[in-house]
């Protein structure tokens, strides 16, 4: 009458998956409260929109685009969700060590390349991840045309070096550039703004 147990005790560990994300949450307020603070302070000092023959662009702020980094990093973190769904049977490790450490790696490399293509393809087809499309975002070239595949690519590796000490580097390079630019667009030469660009105002 063994076998139930495991089954009722994995259900037992993801009923409390709801508390444990809201302490999560919980606990990351200060650090959003931050960012927000952080993105106003910014905003107040540069200049917020960009004007081309067809219109104006206006950037998007640091806070916005914080905001669907978090919702994109979910989504990515669902393939290490279901691999911990299985890490967290009863006696796992001791009862096949190779499977548990086969299930580490593959969280690990789901976090990591899955987060890698997951933002480069999207950014460079369509110019926006599903973060960014649900907080009005998109990526586009400096010269405010479609971003491509390559740009894509370039911005998301450079992600290396903006995400140092917690995200310093990048908001130091976006602070400090005429279009928002963190590192990654400084290098691929692109831009991140509204999806809806403004009408150019006739005077």
């Amino acid at each position: 009458m063994k076998g139930p147990f495991p089954i009722q005790r994995q259900v037992l560990v993801f009923g409390r998956a709801p508390k444990v994300i809201a302490i999560a949450l919980a606990l990351n307020i200060p650090f959003f409260l931050a960012i927000f603070l952080v993105s106003v302070v910014i905003g107040k000092f540069k200049r917020r929109t960009w004007r081309i023959d067809s219109g104006e662009y206006e950037f998007a702020s640091l806070f916005r685009r914080f905001l669907a980094k978090m919702i994109d990093s979910f989504i990515v973190l669902g393939p290490i969700a279901a691999a911990l769904y299985f890490l967290l049977t009863e006696d796992m490790f001791r009862a096949n060590p190779f499977k548990f450490m086969a299930f580490i790696i593959f969280g690990v490399l789901s976090l990591v390349m899955g987060g890698f293509f997951y933002h480069s393809l999207l950014e460079g087809l369509w110019g926006k991840t599903l973060g960014k499309k649900i907080c009005g975002i998109v990526v586009l070239k400096d010269d405010f045309t479609p971003c491509t595949l390559g740009r894509g690519f370039i911005r998301n590796i450079m992600r290396i070096a903006d995400t140092m000490f917690y995200y310093l580097v990048g908001v130091t390079a976006m602070a400090g550039t005429m279009k928002w630019q963190r590192l990654g667009d400084l290098v691929a030469e692109t831009v991140v703004v509204k999806s809806r660009k403004r009408p150019d105002e006739k005077r």
